[in-house]
């Protein structure tokens, strides 16, 4: 009789952690982290089953958006993507731009694919390195118009 109470007081126990501490997170902060390992596999969805659609290199930052169960949810050529967690280093918080008279963005991936509009249906005209900073002209949605050379705009994702 007591193995059966003890059974059922842990299941009651772990049921109730489970409702008061979900292992889910939306970060109130956007936070940077850097790619840790030699090549991390960027996935559609959060799951070692789910389908690859890119890959990330050793040194490579990316912003986090959300947390779910160690995935870590971002953007990866303007689509939303997960990666493994575990396999990243938190570098810091992404600082949100002061509105001044002139906007910048800071792009903070390698190869950051410029585009002719809004959207990643839209055609790449080009890449931008990380740690440049370019005038921010507008934003839609999850993308922004830069003013990427000489008076020439392009789209990025956020």
């Amino acid at each position: 009789m007591r193995f059966i109470y003890y059974i059922v007081s842990s299941f009651v126990v772990i049921f109730v952690s489970m409702l008061f501490f979900p292992n889910e997170s939306q970060a109130d902060t956007r936070e940077l982290f850097e790619v840790g390992e030699t090549l991390l596999n960027v996935r559609s969805e959060p799951s070692d089953q789910a389908e690859i659609i890119g890959k990330l290199q050793a040194g490579d930052q990316l912003v986090a958006f959300e947390e779910k169960y160690g995935w870590i949810k971002t953007f990866y050529d303007g689509k939303e993507a997960w990666v493994a967690g575990h396999y990243l280093h938190n570098i810091g918080q992404v600082s949100e731009a002061k509105e001044t008279e002139e906007e910048k963005i800071k792009v903070v991936t390698k190869n950051t694919h410029i585009r002719s509009g809004p959207s990643s249906s839209y055609s790449s005209i080009g890449t931008l390195p990380a740690g440049k900073s370019y005038r921010l002209i507008e934003t839609k949605g999850e993308w922004h118009q830069i003013e990427v050379n000489n008076g020439q705009n392009g789209w990025i994702a956020s």
